[in-house]
């Protein structure tokens, strides 16, 4: 495995305990699924309509916390895939940057809210005291909220985002679930390289 220089602020829990910030680990190697289970791929959809490369969710290795979310992990414009745990990593400078969340099997994603994930892009290293970009809200950038089969939520980010800035996509519980959790999901990574 290879991983990027970087680390979270004040542990998995921080900013006032509504988020659990999931810091990020790139993968060069897979985990296969059960035999129950068929394996899904994704395409990131660049802002121009084309399809990128085809990513086998098998890719993507299950979560070992046992909270909402099966799986988690970044694909990137190469058909790379980072998940969940661990340093945060630099992926492919090139829009567009997605990050997928798979719930675990049953969960009925018509009841639920895309509009509780956000995405937001700022200069930072979760190393220094200004840190995390979705602490302003001026650093929100546009993205793509779509459900998948699997069941899952796919977040898409079609706008380049400068080298070195980080990208931070939050899911709000309070809002997906549409009653007051006051718990979140926060996943972070840089683009192209961690800040100078």
């Amino acid at each position: 495995m290879t991983t990027a220089a970087a680390g979270t602020r004040g542990g998995l829990s921080w900013l006032a305990g509504r988020w659990v910030s999931a810091a990020l680990l790139l993968l060069n190697a897979g985990c296969s699924l059960s035999s129950t289970e068929r394996p899904e791929h994704l395409q990131l959809e660049d802002g121009a309509g084309q399809l990128g490369p085809p990513v086998s969710l098998a890719l993507c290795p299950p979560r070992i916390e046992q909270d909402l979310f099966q799986r988690v992990c970044i694909i990137d414009s190469q058909g790379a895939i980072v998940a969940a745990g661990g340093n945060l990593p630099a992926v492919a400078l090139a829009p567009p940057y997605g990050v997928y969340f798979q719930f675990h099997p049953g969960v009925q994603t018509a009841a639920l809210n895309p509009g509780a994930a956000q995405a937001f892009a700022a200069p930072y290293d979760v190393n220094s005291s200004t840190c995390c970009a979705e602490d302003n809200p001026a650093n929100q950038i546009p993205a793509r909220v779509e459900f998948t089969p699997s069941p899952g939520l796919l977040v898409t980010i079609t706008d380049a985002v400068p080298a070195g800035y980080q990208i931070a996509v939050a899911i709000d519980y309070d809002v997906l679930y549409g009653h007051l959790t006051n718990a979140g999901f926060l996943v972070r990574f840089y683009v192209g390289h961690p800040p100078p």
